[in-house]
Formats: structure tokens, sequence, C-alpha cells
């Protein structure tokens, strides 16, 4: 066993014993830190001593360069770090040199778009309660008026004008502006305010 492993051993002997960190996360963490050490070996490095973050940060590049993905690497880089964090209390090491290293950037995943088809069957499907008649008037007025989506949440029924095709929207900052709408749009949202009144003067009776 190398002296590199050894360290290994009793850092994950202190997570089980004295941490008292569940086996599922020891062996996550034993997972994480071996390719790191094998990659130290490859490169003549058995002392502790001699490591630098240049070689942690050539690992991590490495393993980008093979296909791990940048949430992987984060793991990997955190596995590192409170590795050595724990040589460094245990005075084996004078400093952490992982923890100036950063890992690759994950990507963010762009939402996804709703086909025409889906979105006309879902307009198309016959709306149960005031619920589905409010749902139904967002989205089209989502679609018809290209709105952000909160703004159709903060509209006041004085913000619509009765039997016209424009809406007063309050967007950032306060900012007021009037956009138009499609019939469809105006259409759903008259059914909507109908029936909202009706329940709302039900509830008083």
């Amino acid at each position: 066993m190398s002296a590199l492993t050894t360290l290994v051993e009793r850092y994950l002997d202190y997570l089980r014993h004295e941490k008292r960190y569940s086996p599922h996360t020891i062996a996550g963490r034993a997972r994480d830190l071996a390719p790191f050490v094998t990659y130290c070996q490859s490169i003549k490095i058995t002392d502790i001593r001699r490591i630098s973050s240049h070689d942690v940060r050539a690992h991590l590049s490495r393993q980008h360069r093979v296909g791990l993905q940048p949430l992987t690497l984060h793991r990997h880089l955190s596995s590192i770090r409170n590795w050595l964090a724990y040589l460094v209390r245990q005075q084996l090491l004078d400093a952490n040199p992982a923890s100036v290293v950063r890992a690759p950037k994950a990507r963010r995943k762009l939402p996804g778009v709703i086909t025409a088809d889906a979105l006309n069957s879902a307009l198309n499907r016959p709306p149960a309660d005031v619920s589905d008649l409010r749902n139904h008037a967002i989205v089209e007025l989502l679609y018809s008026a290209g709105l952000r989506p909160a703004e159709p949440l903060a509209l006041n029924v004085a913000d619509v004008n009765q039997d016209q095709r424009e809406l007063r929207i309050t967007g950032k900052g306060n900012r007021q502006r009037i956009v138009m709408i499609g019939a469809p749009a105006r259409l759903a949202l008259d059914r909507w305010l109908e029936r909202a009144v009706n329940a709302a003067s039900a509830a008083e009776v």
C-alpha cells in the first residue's frame, strides 16, 4: 500500500469512527479520491507534501477531458479538499493546495420548449373548474401578449379594459405598458372573470 493510499485510509477511518458518516458517504469519498491518488502516483508523487494546486487542477482537467461532467468534478474537488484539510489538521501539511482550485463551471440547462401541438391540446381541453379557467386565461395571455410569467399573476380587474383587446401591464420596476391581446385570450379572460365573479357572489350569499 502506497503512502498516499495509507493517508486516504486514515481519513476514511476518521470519517467512519469519529464523524460517524454513513457507509454510503464513506464509499463515495473513497471513489472520488481513488483517481486522484492514481494520478499522483502516475506523476511520481509519493510524498503528500509535494502535491500542489497545479497537480489538483491538472487532475481535474484530465478527468474533464475523459468525459466527467462539471457536477461530478465539483464533487471530486470537494472530496480532495476535505481530505487535504484533514491532513492539515493532522499537521501533515502546512496548507491545503486544493483550497485555491476551482472546478469547471456547470453548464446551465436550457428550459424545455413546449410544442405547438402540445400547447393547442392543453388549451382545447374543456376546463373543469374555476382554477382551470384561470390557468387557461394565464396561458392564453402569456402566448398572445408575450408576457413574463409573473405579469399575468399581478393583473387586477381594473387593468382589463372591458370588451377591448388591451391590458395595462405592470412590469419590472413598476413600469406600466399597454399590450394588445388576441381574440382567444380575450375570450378566455372574460370566461374566467365571469366565473370568478359569480363564485365570489355565491360565497357572499
